[in-house]
């Protein structure tokens, strides 16, 4: 979990975001993360650009995805049933917010 904080952090002091989510995590049979998803709601003006400078700018030794909202755009969504930031909302875990 360390190296997912980790990156956490870095996504805070960049994006400064109103929450990061971790909503998907595989375990290798000793008992270490072998990658992970993170979820991040923050008022940017472009959710892509956003996504891509975290990919770019932030390092972690563990393979990791990331999606990101605006925090009104995951407010919409998280409403509608089935969708994807519904299930995110439901069943992640906040990290950072």
């Amino acid at each position: 979990m360390k190296d997912i904080e980790a990156l956490c952090s870095q996504i805070v002091e960049m994006l400064h975001p109103e929450k990061v989510i971790l909503f998907s995590r595989k375990i290798h049979l000793n008992g270490e993360t072998s990658s992970f998803k993170l979820c991040v709601v923050a008022d940017v003006a472009d959710e892509r650009e956003a996504q891509k400078q975290i990919y770019i700018g932030l390092d972690c030794d563990i393979p990791y995805d990331v999606v990101v909202y605006r925090p009104e755009r995951f407010g919409e969504l998280r409403e509608n049933e089935g969708s994807f930031a519904q299930q995110i909302d439901r069943t992640g875990r906040v990290l950072y917010g």
